[in-house]
């Protein structure tokens, strides 16, 4: 408790005990509104500056090689549990952002978020054919189960029709990979391998 607000309770009313009481138990609940709009604020910002930053290299790159953005670089979310909901949130958001975009271009190219327990590791993932030299395209996922149980709370953000998710054991905990689902042709559309008729 603010030690100026319990002065200022005692000093002037003659019932200090009973308001110090009440002023106790009401002050967490204002600070978490405080904390809450405060943190609201900070993740808008984040997600608006990710989202910039996500829609230049778009724009710009006709190539990635594990490129990604982290949605909490500074690892607040790490100060309070609800926040976690708030970074996995956002990251999903520009995971989805980053899929319509590419879906628009028609462009080949991977695109997940991974959610960390340390959020401060949390990224969005572009990955495509690149010329660095390297045979990492398609990035593999070893290790990852795919349709493990998850969280409560990354369930409820997901839309399991366009998304899956894989789990893997990590140092810290449960490292999960959100990807989109592999589109299922339907019996109007050629399948890339089948010549044309």
């Amino acid at each position: 408790m603010h030690a100026g607000f319990r002065s200022t309770a005692c000093a002037g009313h003659s019932g200090g005990d009973a308001f110090s009481r009440l002023a106790a138990r009401l002050h967490p609940i204002v600070m978490d509104r405080r904390y809450l709009k405060k943190m609201r604020a900070y993740w808008a910002r984040e997600e608006a500056k990710n989202l910039r930053y996500l829609q230049k290299t778009l724009a710009k790159s006709t190539w990635f090689d594990l490129w990604h953005v982290h949605p909490d670089w500074y690892g607040k979310a790490a100060r309070d549990p609800s926040d976690r909901e708030a970074v996995a949130h956002s990251a999903l958001r520009l995971l989805d952002h980053a899929q319509r975009s590419l879906g628009a271009d028609a462009r080949e190219a991977q695109c997940w978020a991974q959610l960390h327990p340390n959020t401060m590791n949390d990224g969005v993932y572009l990955h495509s054919a690149n010329p660095n030299g390297r045979a990492n395209y398609p990035h593999e996922f070893t290790g990852y189960i795919w349709g493990a149980t998850i969280p409560v709370w990354l369930e409820a953000l997901l839309d399991a029709s366009r998304y899956e998710v894989g789990a893997k054991d990590g140092e810290d905990g449960t490292i999960y990979v959100v990807r989109a689902r592999a589109r299922v042709l339907d019996a109007t559309e050629q399948r890339d391998d089948e010549p044309a008729a």
